[in-house]
């Protein structure tokens, strides 16, 4: 096959070809094809012989059988394509196929303007899977295992790009909806207006938990410097309700930018009180990471109460995180990470389940514990109020005197240092 400069040549082979015509039945056409060495069979039926000749005729569709592996999985691909005269027109060809590669499934129904190229075209898009890891192979990442997916979207195709309208994805109780606009050739922009009832993060950030098989928990796994290479662009995400394994956080706006690579994204929800901005830039073969995240509001408001509804957590929480590190997966970052840390909780109570969302919450918790009578604790820690302050430096968490922690029966003050990763940091 023709092949672009500085391109290896592409093997293209046609095997078994057989063309069969019958009286009173349609023209089929059978092939083998051969290309990069996977064989593919392929079957085309028609109308009869005679409609092709005859005026005022003509095949109105083709039905096309394609079947082979991709990714060392069975694919096949079904459907109609026609009429036949506006293929040889070059007119607008009316396409229905189904596409199933094992248990992946993706409908197209629509109108393709042409062949060579997608500009005019419109059709709507049906798709399906049991997980969003049986997208690993085409994603370049190892993503856990989800609930099933599904998602729909009315497309239109232009020169350059396709516009995805009423896009719809869903998995599990997991929404997302809106608009995007995806390039198709490289320089152009991405652009995307999205909004979710409900977004569950627990599989994504979950790490106690080994995963199945020889795969690392997502938050461990590498992220090459190339994923954003070329890509420039800005998606914007509105959230009703977010939740991260206890954590249930309301109003998120998302906005994220994208320039030659580089990755800006500024959060908020729970009506501002909680902000994050994260900075990630590729430089060589690692990510520079920089994190400035704020919050006050009570530990109450933050638990998800669909799966946490007797925790009795409730206290007011101040938080401040300003850091810097570099690596190829967020651990790596963490564990290499500058800057300060404060956290200040009020008088309430703090429970283990939810001490351990909190960043450095499970180091607080422990204090907690060695401290009250376990009388007291049962499996909450009764404070007036706690402070923890650390300066992190290559990922090590120290401070001489910067815990302290009063409860009704003594006052503590004392220092140490911690060795910051997944387990400890968490919003």
């Amino acid at each position: 096959l023709p092949t672009q400069k500085g391109e290896k040549p592409r093997e293209l082979a046609l095997e078994a070809l057989s063309l069969t015509v019958g009286p009173k039945e349609a023209v089929r056409l059978k092939t083998g094809i051969v290309y990069e060495k996977q064989p593919y069979q392929i079957e085309v039926s028609g109308g009869l012989l005679a409609d092709l000749f005859e005026e005022g005729k003509a095949w109105k569709s083709l039905k096309v059988k394609i079947e082979g592996q991709a990714g060392k999985k069975p694919l096949q691909i079904t459907g109609d394509v026609g009429p036949l005269s506006a293929l040889h027109a070059g007119r607008d060809v009316r396409a229905k196929l189904s596409v199933q590669q094992d248990d992946l499934k993706v409908r197209l129904d629509g109108t393709f303007a042409s062949l060579a190229g997608l500009k005019g075209s419109r059709f709507a898009v049906d798709a399906s899977g049991p997980s969003f890891s049986r997208l690993n192979p085409l994603l370049g990442l190892e993503m856990p295992d989800t609930p099933p997916f599904a998602v729909t979207a009315q497309v239109e195709g232009s020169d350059r790009r396709l516009q995805f309208r009423k896009l719809n994805v869903t998995s599990g109780k997991s929404d997302i909806s809106g608009e995007l606009s995806v390039p198709l050739v490289p320089g152009q922009r991405i652009e995307g207006t999205l909004e979710s009832r409900e977004l569950h993060l627990q599989t994504f950030l979950e790490h106690s938990d080994k995963p199945a098989g020889d795969a690392k928990p997502f938050l461990e796994q590498e992220l090459p410097t190339g994923t954003l290479q070329g890509l420039d662009g800005s998606l914007r995400l509105k959230v009703g309700h977010l939740y991260m394994i206890a954590i249930e956080l309301e109003q998120v706006s998302l906005d994220a930018a994208v320039e030659k690579g580089h990755l800006k994204l500024t959060m908020s929800a729970e009506n501002e009180r909680i902000t994050a901005d994260v900075d990630l830039k590729p430089v060589d073969t690692n990510w520079e990471l920089a994190l400035n995240h704020k919050g006050k509001m009570d530990l109450g408001e933050l638990i998800d109460r669909k799966r946490y509804r007797e925790d009795e957590s409730q206290a007011p929480l101040e938080l401040e995180m300003h850091l810097k590190g570099s690596g190829r997966s967020p651990a790596a970052m963490l564990q290499s990470a500058e800057g300060q840390f404060l956290m200040v909780i009020g008088e309430g109570e703090l429970s283990e389940t939810i001490a351990r969302q909190l960043p450095l919450g499970t180091a607080l918790y422990s204090l907690v514990s060695a401290l009250l009578s376990k009388d007291k604790v049962e499996d909450r820690g009764k404070l007036e109020c706690a402070v923890v302050q650390f300066d992190v430096s290559k990922g090590i968490a120290t401070s001489s005197k910067g815990l302290a922690l009063r409860t009704d029966g003594l006052n503590a003050l004392g220092g140490g240092s911690l060795k910051l990763d997944l387990s400890l940091i968490h919003i």
